[in-house]
Order: structure tokens, then sequence, then C-alpha cells
């Protein structure tokens, strides 16, 4: 294991001392709302877990990738009834996610949509240092250096699911997606233990 390897395996130990919690989304699209999301603890059990009605229709070929369609969604509670439960469960705690930024900008949307005023809708996950990138972490553990971007390349969920001998679920949602990046950053902290 080089040195930058230990050193992503040391920070994932220190973030597991922290008793993280993992979040994932399902969306409209890459610049919609979120349809679905769901938070567990570092044990696995399940603290969030729901579909949520967006304000515009959920595309087709977006519902193709995750099975979650408008009439499916029909029943489900908006982003802003569900905002108090996930700003309960979330406040303070170190939050584990794959892909990060894209969460955070699925919330965002979702809150714009949702014409949350300031008030109803501060930045509680600042400071940053509260939610970790899984997708960022994995990369450099994982160690495929990408010379043109000067980087290391990321790996998308499933790959590096299937890269840790992982079992992967048979549906693309937002409960299995967060149990995978919880087991991934489990592995990831068993190594050379």
């Amino acid at each position: 294991m080089n040195e930058r390897t230990q050193e992503v395996v040391q920070h994932v130990r220190a973030l597991i001392e922290t008793n993280p919690l993992f979040l994932d989304t399902e969306t409209t699209g890459l610049d919609g709302e979120i349809c679905e999301i769901a938070v567990i603890d570092l044990a696995g059990n399940v603290l969030i877990n729901t579909l949520i009605k967006p304000t515009t229709p959920i595309p087709e070929d977006v519902t193709s990738l995750h099975g979650i369609s408008d009439e499916i969604v029909q029943g489900a509670p908006s982003f802003k009834d569900i905002f108090p439960e996930l700003e309960r469960v979330l406040r303070g705690r170190t939050v584990i996610v794959y892909n990060a930024n894209f969460d955070k900008c699925m919330i965002l949307n979702s809150a714009r949509e949702n014409e949350m005023k300031k008030q109803e809708f501060d930045l509680w996950w600042y400071p940053e240092n509260r939610w970790y990138c899984a997708m960022e972490l994995y990369a450099v553990y994982y160690g495929d250096w990408n010379s043109y971007h000067g980087s290391y390349r990321w790996q998308r969920l499933n790959k590096a699911a299937q890269q840790c001998n992982i079992e992967l679920s048979d549906t693309h949602r937002a409960l299995a997606d967060a149990e995978t990046t919880r087991r991934i950053v489990l592995h990831i902290a068993e190594q050379s233990k």
C-alpha cells in the first residue's frame, strides 16, 4: 500500500470514529430535483427512506434508470414536507455521500424549486468538513492515476463495489446506493488491519 492509500485508509478510519451517516438520492436528472432520498447509519439502520414528489415531471429516460415515475411519487411528500426530518437527522453529523457535490446540488435545487425561503432552508451542512465524498476518497484509495487530468480517476459506484467484491443490489435506488457506499467505506477502513 502506497503512502497516499495509507493516508486515505487512516482518514476513513477517523471518519468511522465519528459515527457517520450515509446519504443517497435519486433525481429527476442532472439539473433536477430529488425524487427519493435515503439516510442510513454506520450499522446500516435506515433513518430516512422516502420517495419525494418533485415540482416537475420525471423524464422517461430518467425513470428508465431508477424506475421512479410520476405515478410512483404521486402521493409522496414534497421536499419541503420531508425537510424538517432530514434536517433533524443530519444536523451536526458527519455525512458520507458517493459524489457529495452532486447530492448537495440536488438538495439546493429541491429547496429552490419548493420555494423555500432562507429562514426555512439554511445551509446546515456547512462547514464543508462535515460532508465527505466517498467517490473522491475511493478514487485515491483505488489509485487509478489520470495523468491528463492530474488526478485520480473517479470510479462509478457499481464499479467501485465490484472492485471491492461487494455484491450489488438489483435496483438502482437511494437506499441500495447508500448501503453500497457504506460497505465501500467500511471496506477501505478494514484494509491492512
